[in-house]
């Protein structure tokens, strides 16, 4: 009731990993806008912590979107997209700085449009979403059996700022 009754007309919602009601959304007049990242992008890689599976799944591009809040899981329309370089030497970190750049300039290039209220939407792909899953601390204990490739792509996925990779010696948890 509190932001119903602020009568906002825009908002952006960056890094915010719930899902807004729709009683909200529909209380604004232009509009609620957020940002999803996908190395394959959207519908493909919804959900949680694209960038890092993007680097454990060894992928080349990563699309960030700008897109319209609905009731769904990064399921609205979107209203433009920048797609970045995913280099051999990126780390969780870096795809952070990447991506933070990304938003910014994505919300610098359409907030006359937003603000004017006119814009176009696009509906994402008419194909069946996917979807990852959270990661969690214990996601980065490290698979000896992966190959040195895989070894070293999860080891950069889950570096600054996250936990970084981990494994035990004689009961002693190294990081």
């Amino acid at each position: 009731d509190y932001i119903k009754n602020l009568n906002i007309d825009i908002a952006f919602v960056v890094g915010w990993q719930r899902l807004i009601p729709v009683e909200i959304l529909n209380s604004m007049s232009i509009g609620s806008f957020g940002m999803h990242g996908s190395s394959m992008d959207l519908p493909l890689g919804r959900g949680r912590s694209p960038m890092n599976w993007s680097i454990i799944e060894g992928r080349k591009y990563f699309h960030t979107n700008l897109f319209k809040y609905d009731d769904g899981v990064d399921s609205g329309d979107i209203l433009d997209s920048f797609k970045f370089d995913i280099t051999n030497r990126d780390t969780s970190e870096t795809m952070h700085f990447k991506n933070t750049l990304a938003m910014k300039y994505l919300i610098e290039k359409n907030l006359d449009k937003l603000l004017s209220n006119e814009f176009k939407l696009k509906k994402q792909r008419d194909i069946k979403p996917t979807y990852y899953p959270k990661r969690t601390p214990d996601d980065s204990l490290i698979d000896w059996g992966l190959d040195v490739y895989e070894l070293e792509r999860f080891i950069r996925a889950v570096t600054k700022p996250f936990n970084g990779a981990f494994t035990y010696l004689k009961n002693k948890v190294i990081i």
